[in-house]
């Protein structure tokens, strides 16, 4: 599924260049529970990161199911994480303002393009049925940022699993997690990858050492060591291809999508949503006293604006005075006029 061939990276800096990935190769299979080990700097996380496409690589070649990544663009790798890849972070990125379950669910919703528009009644089914594959039936309607930290991986991992991704990369999921929570995790992994391909990097390597069915150590930016611990259950890869062009079918699903999240939101932020209404409350009554200010500083303009039809000064001490017409004042204009503050006849 994965085929990387002689692959090579650098950091270059202003003032030198670092050599990460040296001439690797490798190849991983769906049903493969792979871990990746070694020191630090030693290549590992960068690899993960070149296999996910958030790095780029100088030499070699890497393959996904025979297609080649070395001319992918942004776009290109953006589909294929969206699609084919799903990332298991150390520092778990759920979405803590959610409930587990609506966690699951907007999972489901970015992915229905993909994976088939669910009705709410369906798409609650499908994400509980993740949850309890992790165990975390019981936590459903609990908020994301009240429960523990091994909790929180699971979380992780059943949204990973909501995408239908054929690979599961995983970056230091036990990190922040004991000893036993670390080897529940590596446990529910290693299940999981009997369906699809995971890959682990990890500095608690005794935690995986009975699950995973492949060792792989890096040592300055080498594959040291590449030892097959047990067998694989050796599935086939799908590599489905999805259509890359936006119909109007998958334009209709954004946008019942982005009208779930905004309910959701809307639910789970009640006093942060009040408060931003109530700044646009104001916002826009201050913008409607601003406008009728200027609009009042307008007329006033008009009115002293200076009218040489009606005013000629020849002295610097007086101002004479006119009808527009050239018609001679009479009685009733001299008495307007003296009615006019400082005005002296």
């Amino acid at each position: 599924m994965i085929e990387i061939k002689n692959l090579t990276k650098f950091y270059y800096s202003s003032e030198s260049v670092a050599l990460a990935l040296d001439d690797i190769s490798l190849t991983f299979a769906v049903g493969d529970f792979v871990a990746i080990t070694g020191e630090s700097g030693s290549g590992k996380s960068t690899l993960l990161k070149v296999m996910n496409g958030t790095e780029t690589y100088e030499e070699g070649e890497m393959c996904f199911d025979g297609v080649k990544t070395s001319a992918f663009g942004d776009e290109d790798w953006d589909r294929l994480r969206r699609e084919e890849i799903a990332v298991v972070y150390q520092d778990y990125q759920i979405l803590d303002n959610y409930s587990v379950l609506e966690n699951v669910e907007s999972v489901l919703l970015i992915c229905e393009e993909r994976l088939g528009k669910l009705t709410p009644k369906e798409r609650r089914a499908k994400a509980m049925s993740y949850l309890e594959i992790v165990g975390l039936t019981k936590q459903a309607k609990q908020k994301a940022s009240h429960i523990s930290s091994g909790q929180k991986q699971r979380l992780a991992i059943a949204r990973a699993l909501a995408k239908n991704s054929q690979i599961i990369i995983a970056d230091e999921p036990t990190g922040n997690l004991d000893v036993e929570n670390g080897r529940m995790v590596m446990q529910l992994l290693a299940e999981i990858a009997k369906t699809r391909l995971v890959i682990v990097v990890t500095h608690n390597y005794e935690q995986a050492e009975d699950f995973v069915t492949r060792l792989i150590r890096l040592y300055r930016g080498q594959v040291s060591d590449d030892i097959r611990l047990r067998e694989s259950a050796q599935l086939p890869a799908t590599g489905a291809e999805a259509e890359n062009h936006e119909t109007p079918e998958k334009r209709m699903r954004k946008r019942d999508a982005a009208g779930v999240f905004l309910k959701m939101n809307l639910r789970r932020q009640p006093i942060r949503n009040g408060f931003f209404f109530l700044l646009c409350l104001c916002l826009s009554l201050a913008f409607l006293v601003f406008l009728g200010i200027i609009a009042q500083n307008l007329d006033d303009a008009q009115a002293m604006e200076y009218n040489e039809k009606a005013y000629f000064n020849g002295d610097d001490t007086r101002i004479l005075i006119r009808n527009v017409d050239g018609s001679e004042l009479t009685a009733d204009d001299f008495a307007a006029i003296s009615q006019v503050k400082y005005v002296e006849r």
